[in-house]
């Protein structure tokens, strides 16, 4: 007979693709700090797909997230004021688990506290360093205080409940991208409230710009008493200067025939594109290229027939360009070289800036 499908209730709440790429962004920074801290551990690089963002009811958590688990509780403060889960499940648990070990301990062994303790301070680093980045990306000081204050393995899924209390709107986010540890791989992610889902989105979307030069508010008694009945109704000229001790106030140009902005169109180009300077914070982030020199499609039969020396038709000339390709996505195309009998690819062609951006 077979199983009966899980159903899983609709979430009332709905983000736009936009909220969720903000949200996904700020989490994606202490994943990606969490996996470049492993990778120091492991030796090795530890690569990460991009991540998911979907609204899920606390009910259903246990059709998402399998334990055992490793729930690791953050609180934040000053910008972002709440409390979420960052989480790890997977079969490379162990390995995290074996990471955290102290080196002063791999050899006479370590008790759960130890390795939990070591699991704390690889989170704090992590987060610590993704916020800094967060603020060096939106090019002013952003005050966000995060740190873990603790750290449980949940060994089935009745150990959901107790974490039920940072959801009283009975929905979250559940956002989770996968991290490759050599052969094995786990799943790291994130249980956001809805409040501090909101806050996020409030600060990355709505958050005024800095205005750089911008002049400070002046009461009267900061400019010596200047009486501002003395200036002329029809306004300060272009080159008035209102001077005062300390302090000198040149009145902006007057603006004339003003006309609205216009911008120059995005559809192609090398243009730059909007936002992507955070692109630098996950730069250590593997990705896997390769070289297409053509391909083909045969069928079975065929396939079965080769034999060494056989010989394969590709759907490209001998003198057209190879595709150089990440993540099965074309960036570039070149000529293929000889490099001390290795064979390698020198660049003739490469996309614009956004169609690489957007192929990542």
């Amino acid at each position: 007979m077979p199983r009966k499908k899980q159903e899983i209730e609709k979430p009332d709440v709905e983000l736009s693709d936009i909220e969720k790429s903000a949200i996904g962004e700020i989490c994606d920074l202490i994943t990606a700090s969490l996996a470049k801290s492993l990778s120091e551990k492991l030796g090795s690089d530890v690569g990460m797909d991009p991540s998911t963002v979907d609204v899920i009811g606390f009910s259903d958590i246990g059709k998402f997230l399998t334990a055992p688990i490793l729930l690791i509780q953050l609180s934040s403060a000053s910008a972002l004021e709440g409390q979420f889960f960052l989480y790890i499940s997977g079969d490379g648990l162990p390995k995290v688990f074996d990471l955290a070990i102290p080196d002063e301990a791999k050899e006479i062994g370590a008790d759960d506290e130890v390795i939990l303790e070591g699991l704390r301070e690889i989170v704090n680093t992590a987060v610590s360093e993704a916020m800094t980045n967060f603020a060096d990306s939106m090019g002013h000081t952003i005050d966000i205080d995060c740190a873990v204050i603790d750290t449980v393995v949940l060994q089935d899924e009745s150990g959901f409940k107790s974490i039920g209390f940072l959801y009283p709107e009975g929905q979250l986010l559940n956002v989770v991208a996968a991290l490759t540890l050599l052969d094995s791989s786990v799943n790291a992610g994130f249980l956001l409230p809805l409040g501090l889902s909101n806050q996020i989105i409030d600060l990355l979307l709505n958050e005024q710009p800095v205005m750089e030069n911008a002049v400070p508010a002046i009461d009267e008694d900061d400019i010596g008493g200047v009486d501002l009945a003395d200036i002329p109704e029809e306004g300060l000229g272009s080159d008035a200067v209102i001077s005062a001790p300390g302090i000198e106030i040149e009145a902006p140009p007057q603006v004339r025939d003003m006309q609205p902005a216009k911008f120059d169109s995005l559809s192609g180009g090398d243009v730059a594109v909007a936002g992507n300077s955070n692109i630098s914070l996950l730069l250590d982030v593997t990705l896997d290229a390769a070289i297409e020199l053509g391909k083909t499609q045969m069928t079975i039969e065929e396939i079965l027939r080769l034999a060494k020396g056989s010989v394969i038709e590709l759907d490209k000339l001998a003198s057209e360009p190879v595709e150089f390709l990440v993540n099965g996505k074309t960036i570039a195309r070149g000529e293929v070289v000889v490099i001390d009998d290795n064979f390698g690819i020198r660049i003739t062609e490469i996309l614009s800036p956004r169609a690489r951006l957007e192929n990542l």
